[in-house]
């Protein structure tokens, strides 16, 4: 009796989808989330979980924009998005007029290290979401919890994507008309130095100095 040999082929894998970005794209992005992670969340773990929704939510933000030809500075200096890039009153007014001392070293090293982990992994902490925020009656208006806060609110106590403690908690989710971006991973140039990751003087941020922000509104 002869047996069947069965043959096995190989199922075609989907290509990877890839963000590249510049050594200038990552020292933007860097300020930006040290504008937005709250500092006072004390349980490290719970502070790293936040840190990855704010910088998935920009990269996710990204790579929809470069797919309609924009730049990096434009998703980051939109107007209103990040409240202390040119949301809040005394705004920066822009991810270029910020001054790198007002980098958070912990939130600079945690970054570069999860854009690294990113460059082999392609799935967000996130998913595809494009807008957060904290809905805390301090930090947004009634006006943006009615027009979509409410909403992404909802979304993220399903999914269980809110990270943060106490009044320093952000609820993740997609605003109604938004698009959801698709799973990538991100190219850093080999010139990139790391330079907060390789610096042993980076502290913990038991001491520093806490901002608020208003959340990421629809564009």
């Amino acid at each position: 009796m002869v047996q069947a040999i069965e043959k096995t082929v190989d199922e075609p894998k989907e290509p990877v989808l890839k963000l590249s970005l510049t050594n200038q794209n990552i020292h933007d992005i860097i300020k930006v989330v040290s504008t937005e992670v709250a500092l006072d969340v004390k349980n490290e773990e719970e502070r790293k979980r936040q840190a990855k929704g704010v910088i998935d939510t920009i990269l996710n933000r990204i790579y929809l924009a470069k797919q309609n030809k924009k730049t990096v500075r434009s998703v980051l200096n939109a107007k209103g998005q990040f409240s202390k890039i040119s949301g809040d009153p005394d705004a920066f007014g822009s991810v270029e007029k910020m001054p790198d001392k007002e980098i958070k070293p912990w939130v600079a090293k945690f970054t570069e290290e999860y854009l690294k982990e990113r460059t082999t992994n392609p799935h967000s902490s996130i998913g595809g979401n494009y807008n957060y925020l904290n809905p805390h009656p301090s930090v947004v208006s009634e006006k943006i919890m009615k027009q979509w806060g409410n909403d992404v609110v909802e979304q993220a106590k399903k999914s269980r994507l809110i990270f943060g403690e106490g009044n320093h908690k952000h609820y993740h989710g997609t605003a109604k008309g938004q698009k959801m971006a698709p799973s990538f991973i991100v190219v850093i140039p080999k010139s990139y130095q790391y330079e907060w990751s390789n610096n042993e003087k980076v502290f913990d941020c038991s001491y520093c100095f806490v901002k608020f922000h208003m959340g990421l509104r629809p564009l």
